[in-house]
């Protein structure tokens, strides 16, 4: 059983990624989510990426929380009002 998954992939401009968190219901809010974010954050300044972002949905603060701990900026996505747009830039860290 899988109890999550975490992953990110670079964009067409090389410059950016797009990360993505999934946690099983019954692992949630045990630091797993925090845990992966850390390593994914840690990866991509490794790989010398510019800025990280992401898609939450407004409703999910729990996400919308855990992203502004290390930094996101969240901000309104232009294509669904029911989402945001988080982004948290890499260099320098």
């Amino acid at each position: 059983m899988e109890v999550g998954v975490c992953r990110y992939i670079t964009n067409p401009d090389a410059v950016t990624c797009e990360y993505a968190i999934l946690i099983a219901d019954e692992w949630q809010r045990r630091g797993l989510g925090r845990r992966m974010m850390m390593v994914l954050i840690e990866v991509a300044r490794r790989r010398r990426l510019g800025a990280m972002v992401g898609h939450v949905l407004s409703s999910n603060r729990s996400m919308l929380d855990l992203c502004q701990k290390p930094g996101f900026v969240v901000s309104e996505s232009n294509e669904d009002p029911q989402v945001k747009r988080v982004k948290l830039a890499l260099k320098g860290g």
